[in-house]
């Protein structure tokens, strides 16, 4: 198969992908506005019947986080239809490129739009070895470092020593895990324990105490929904803040017992709808950034 036709068929592919994510998200986004319309209509229903502000609040709540997801999703749909027409440019210069050849004009040009619809390969710090393997199965320790270059005015909070830390705690985050027996590790109860756990670890060495702060709040959210302690806003530690976002996004892209590996725009959609109360604003900012930079992708 000549060079031509397989950017064709690469291009193609890329076309293919884009219309899938897009239809999937227009899936979701019907959902998302269907339940949108249910809950404002409960929302209603309860204040007519003066429900108790409990009631109430969590209903108002609700409509508030479907109306994030909604715009995250409304964004990556957007993204994913720019995608596809990138993809479809890349496609219409490989033709012309055949062409050519055919006619023996056997020219070597670049072929811009087809990088538009290329694979970008996650740049992941992997480490062999039986230890890492049982320690996490992935690191965000890649994305981590290449989030914190992109946070703008809060880089300068992070000096040389934090950026140092902000590397290690990346590598061990998850260290809590190997105090916790394999078969508890789908016990919610034990697994929320694993921040506390790896944290006691890492304080417990003088070399690596300052990471324990990190490591204890990595799966805080901003608004104090996340655990172990609840912690809100600043004070949960910038690093620990961009290890958050990282982790999540590795996480989304493989697949697992429950659901699906999600796409790109899939995952920016989640963070959009996370922005604020699980994830930090400005990292999630940083990181859709590098997504439309084409610094992440897979």
């Amino acid at each position: 198969m000549a060079k031509a036709e397989r950017v064709q068929d690469k291009a193609q592919g890329g076309i293919e992908k884009s219309q899938a994510t897009a239809a999937r998200i227009e899936k979701d986004l019907a959902k998302f506005k269907k339940d949108l319309a249910t809950t404002k209509q409960q929302l209603a229903q309860a204040k007519a019947k003066r429900a108790s502000k409990s009631t109430v609040g969590k209903l108002a709540k609700r409509v508030k986080l479907i109306e994030r997801k909604i715009r995250g999703a409304e964004k990556a749909l957007e993204r994913a239809r720019l995608g596809g027409s990138a993809a479809a440019r890349g496609k219409a210069r490989a033709g012309q490129h055949a062409e050519r050849a055919a006619a023996g004009k056997r020219e070597r040009e670049d072929l811009p739009g087809f990088a538009l619809v290329a694979s970008f390969q996650m740049k992941k710090v992997r480490q062999k070895g039986e230890f890492r393997i049982d320690l996490n199965k992935y690191t965000s320790d890649s994305l981590s470092m290449r989030f914190d270059s992109n946070i703008g005015d809060l880089r300068r909070h992070l000096d040389a020593t934090r950026l140092e830390r902000l590397h290690f705690a990346s590598l061990l985050h998850d260290i809590g895990m190997l105090k916790i027996p394999p078969e508890r590790h789908q016990d919610a109860r034990a697994f929320q324990n694993h921040p506390l756990l790896g944290a006691h670890m890492l304080a417990r060495i003088r070399l690596w105490e300052p990471l324990a702060p990190i490591v204890q709040c990595h799966h805080e959210w901003i608004d104090g929904s996340g655990y172990p302690e609840g912690r809100t806003g600043d004070s949960i530690p910038l690093e620990a803040r961009v290890i958050s976002v990282a982790d999540a996004m590795d996480a989304m892209r493989r697949e697992n017992a429950t659901d699906p590996a999600k796409s790109l725009p899939e995952i920016v959609a989640e963070l959009e709808a996370g922005r604020g109360t699980q994830f930090d604003s400005d990292v999630v900012s940083a990181a859709v950034a590098l997504v439309d930079r084409g610094e992440i992708g897979f």
